[in-house]
């Protein structure tokens, strides 16, 4: 009788345990996720400078006729 009742503690442990690890991955992920997408915001605003010069660039024209 009183093995079954330390599997049945033993069981609800283990239980607990994987609900916790559960918890705490859910958890890691939703950082992950969150500092990913700050990543995300902070290159998209470092982006339209670079993007700036480079349009700057592409339009930039020199002209071919003059000689030195």
């Amino acid at each position: 009788m009183e093995y079954i009742k330390i599997k049945e503690w033993e069981e609800k442990f283990d239980k607990k345990q994987k609900a916790k690890e559960h918890q705490e991955n859910l958890r890691e992920q939703r950082l992950r996720q969150k500092e990913l997408e700050r990543l995300k915001s902070f290159e998209e605003k470092e982006n339209p400078v670079e993007n700036n010069f480079s349009s700057s660039l592409e339009t930039f024209k020199v002209d071919t006729t003059k000689e030195n």
